[in-house]
């Protein structure tokens, strides 16, 4: 039911290309947002609805959506398990900007939709790169944007936090802008490095959590906050990990609504 539903997804995608394409050619910036509220709900559905549908996992637990609407201009920092994570932060705030790593456009197909989404090719190792996502980010945040991004800057195996760049935090601290710690958890490994399919030998628990807002202080080191942030992380995530603490507050819907 994963891969026939991925397959009917992608079908669609392709069927639907050359009016996409049509709409981010002529539609202006309306259609862009329109554009990027259609995945994000096409999002919401699959992966939020559908894989729980089909027992991949049980969302366990999800932010309020009344604190993602209002944190704007926001920097999103979240740890990084599993290639899903783009995309679930995609189904949860449509009009983020998420710079990810170029691997994600080397495919025909995903490559238009991350344009359409707005994500900004993303490689430490290439300054040219990296300078024109800086760019792009810095101008999403002074247009009122939320970002979100991963400073591990690769998928970390379970059980594992890695180590924070600072670029992001520093650019934070630069356009004065709120730190949201994220996590993202599933309690069992999928779609992380050397699990690269949708099949897990049982039903994990995902589980998206949002910290209290670190704001920068003016005269604060990007790598400075990179390290806090990064301590008020590791924390809930390793209790995540260890099992205490899962969703032992309240589950949420989308909505924001209690179940």
């Amino acid at each position: 039911a994963s891969y026939l539903g991925w397959l009917l997804v992608n079908l669609a995608v392709a069927v639907l290309f050359p009016f996409l394409l049509a709409v981010e050619r002529f539609g202006g910036p309306g259609g862009m947002r329109f554009l990027r509220r259609g995945f994000a709900a096409g999002f919401r559905f699959f992966f939020l609805r559908f894989f729980s549908l089909i027992r991949v996992y049980r969302v366990v637990e999800l932010p309020d959506a009344k604190r993602l609407r209002g944190a704007r201009p926001a920097m999103f920092v979240a740890n990084h398990r599993s290639w899903l994570d783009p995309l679930l932060i995609y189904a949860l705030i449509p009009d983020v900007l998420i710079p990810v790593d170029m691997g994600y456009t080397r495919v025909f197909l995903a490559r238009s939709v991350m344009r359409w989404l707005g994500a900004v090719p993303f490689h430490r190792r290439d300054r040219e790169m990296t300078h024109r996502g800086v760019m792009e980010i810095k101008k999403a945040l002074k247009e009122g944007r939320p970002v979100a991004a991963f400073p591990e800057g690769t998928r970390s195996p379970m059980g594992k936090l890695g180590s924070f760049s600072d670029i992001f935090f520093h650019v934070a601290v630069e356009q004065d802008v709120p730190v949201e710690p994220m996590l993202l958890h599933l309690n069992y490994p999928f779609l992380g490095p050397g699990s690269e399919n949708f099949l897990t030998a049982r039903r994990a628990d995902l589980t998206i959590q949002l910290l209290e807002t670190v704001r920068p202080v003016r005269g604060d080191r990007g790598a400075d906050l990179a390290r806090h942030v990064r301590r008020k992380m590791a924390g809930p995530l390793a209790r995540l990990d260890s099992g205490d603490g899962r969703g032992k507050k309240w589950r949420r819907s989308i909505t924001g609504s209690k179940r």
